[in-house]
């Protein structure tokens, strides 16, 4: 119903070593959420929407995401 009137796009960028508690305070309820992560200077995933929920329902609030992904996202 949201997407029929358009929804803004927010797109973040955050580091592997951020915690999923912090990863949630920067999402956007009102939003469609991209999360891009780096490594350094190097981007390992690009997560979207559905792969946040499902990284956030599964994790340790104060764990780092890069416990929860993988290069190649198989394991969200």
């Amino acid at each position: 119903e949201r997407l029929k009137r358009g929804m803004v796009c927010k797109k973040i960028a955050i580091d592997k070593s951020v915690t999923i508690k912090k990863l949630m305070s920067l999402l956007d309820e009102t939003s469609v959420n991209e999360v891009v992560v780096f490594d350094g200077q190097d981007e390992i995933i690009t997560l979207k929407q559905n792969q946040i929920s499902n990284m956030i329902e599964k994790a340790e609030l104060y764990s780092p995401i890069e416990k929860y992904i993988s290069f190649s996202s198989t394991r969200l």
